[in-house]
């Protein structure tokens, strides 16, 4: 039988098939094509010898497979994802030592949660919490906020502690900031305990990022951003700095702009430069938010242009911090969530790094039992699924709960999986120049 995961397609006159599971790409004769479309009217049993030597060809491809293959590679790729969630020697914090922020962007709610900064006692509970995981032998910790820059002396509290630590050893180190507080001091912290990563947001080119996020007195904050991450990683060379674009319809043109000036501003240094899709639950469109039909287009735009980010699809890890038993999201009095959206909101909290039991333990199993895409009909039955990354845990208990009306599926299945052809297609006309 054709595995679910060998997807046949006709582009321009030319028949290929792409078989997800091994990520391989092939083009076909017509009448190769036309066969293999008409393996589910056929018998094997009655194929002549020419016809059963090319299925054996097919299978060693994966394009035709025994009847419970597909369903077995399902379950072994479930079971992988699980032995990975509920895996302790690995143990991942995601703090956020305030939620407070130096800016006013007006789509942020932030200003409406509370204030303050973790206290030196919680830093040490902090550090017995981190302890406590005995068998955790590498940690990993991404700085988050409000402004994490906001509370320098308290990161470097926290480092300091964790670098005494004998059984555990920070192997990941990351942080999500506005860079409007990368000063010196922050350098200096990050020359001693290096980032392995920093992620920086843009709205759009100057003028509409300055109405966007500003401090304040209602001033921009974009020069000077620009400003201290080019100081940074003149500083700090090998740090890789993520520089993430809010695109949506009001401003999707001025990603190109932006993305030339970083890239003119960087040059030679270690940067990614990527949209960061907005969209909208059901309820909440507006011609402003993407659909999948915009994103689609937009990554076209991408590759016609020649910057983006995928030319060929890519197998992905399904899962995140709130689907996996040794992640945790941790709020500057010690609290803990599964999502880095719920921090500051007092109803989503499941517990504090003081406590030894779970105060919600229903929705810290809620993320962990159904945040992920193994159990879901439509995803079990996907041919996409490998190069699917299963969709945001958050936004699938919000479908489940809410009908919040997400769309989890990757573009490439938009439109039958249209845009997939588009995307291979563009692959197969590259490799003939």
């Amino acid at each position: 039988m054709l595995s679910r995961y060998a997807i046949p397609f006709e582009k321009e006159g030319k028949k290929f098939i792409y078989v997800s599971r091994s990520n391989n790409f092939y083009e076909l004769s017509d009448d190769a094509y036309g066969f293999v479309r008409s393996l589910g009217d056929r018998d094997e049993a009655l194929m002549d010898a020419e016809e059963r030597e090319f299925c054996e060809l097919l299978r060693s491809r994966g394009i035709i497979v025994d009847s419970d293959s597909d369903d077995a590679y399902l379950e072994e790729q479930k079971m992988l994802y699980l032995t990975s969630a509920m895996a302790t020697t690995r143990l991942g914090l995601t703090i956020a030592p305030t939620i407070t922020c130096n800016l006013r962007c007006p789509y942020c709610f932030e200003e409406s949660k509370p204030g303050g900064s973790m206290s030196d006692d919680t830093i040490d509970t902090l550090i017995e919490f981190i302890k406590s995981h005995e068998f955790a032998r590498y940690l990993s910790i991404t700085w988050f906020g409000g402004e994490p820059l906001l509370c320098v002396d308290k990161l470097e509290r926290i480092l300091e502690k964790v670098s005494q630590l004998e059984d555990i050893k920070l192997t990941s180190h990351s942080i999500i900031t506005n860079a409007t507080r990368l000063d010196n001091e922050a350098i200096r912290l990050f020359t001693r305990f290096p980032l392995d990563s920093m992620q920086i947001t843009f709205d759009g080119n100057k003028p509409t990022h300055d109405t966007k996020r500003v401090y304040p007195d209602g001033s921009g904050s974009f020069d000077i951003i620009l400003t201290n991450a080019r100081r940074f990683a003149e500083a700090c060379p090998d740090t890789g700095i993520s520089f993430r674009i809010n695109v949506d319809n009001s401003n999707s043109d001025e990603y190109f702009e932006i993305h030339e000036i970083l890239t003119r501003e960087f040059k030679d240094k270690k940067i990614n430069i990527y949209p960061g899709i907005l969209i909208a639950n059901r309820g909440c469109e507006s011609e402003t938010f993407f659909t999948t039909k915009d994103h689609v287009a937009f990554a076209g735009k991408m590759r016609a242009k020649g910057i983006s980010r995928i030319d060929f699809p890519m197998p992905t890890s399904k899962g995140c911090c709130a689907t996996s038993m040794s992640s945790h999201v941790i709020g500057p009095r010690g609290e803990l969530y599964r999502c880095w959206e719920h921090v500051g909101i007092p109803a989503k909290e499941v517990g504090n790094i003081a406590d030894a039991r779970l105060s919600n333990p229903g929705l810290f199993a809620r993320f962990v039992n159904h945040g992920h895409c193994y159990d879901d009909t439509k995803c079990r039955k996907c041919g996409l699924l490998p190069i699917c990354d299963g969709g945001c845990a958050k936004r699938r208990l919000q479908n489940m709960e809410l009908n919040a009306g997400y769309d989890l599926c990757t573009i490439y299945n938009d439109n039958n999986a249209e845009a997939l052809a588009d995307l291979l297609y563009n692959f197969y006309l590259s490799t003939k120049h």
